[in-house]
């Protein structure tokens, strides 16, 4: 059968990470940036999308676990 995904886990690791550690464990963004040794902004975006897939999954229309696009 297939298996339901739970809360945070709808959200793809790159974006579950900084928004635990800022929402979880209240570490401020520019302590993730150096946990995960990317830039600031890179953990604002990411933690500002997760929280909006994540307000989708509770509102029943996100999909099962989107992939980030790599911008090169």
């Amino acid at each position: 059968g297939v298996q339901r995904q739970h809360g945070v886990d709808v959200l793809a690791r790159l974006q579950r990470q900084p928004l635990l550690l800022v929402c979880v464990e209240q570490l401020s963004y520019a302590e993730v940036a150096e946990v995960l040794r990317i830039p600031v902004g890179t953990v604002m975006s990411r933690v500002c999308r997760g929280r909006a897939t994540l307000r989708r999954y509770l509102d029943g229309q996100a999909p099962a676990r989107t992939p980030l696009k790599r911008v090169v």
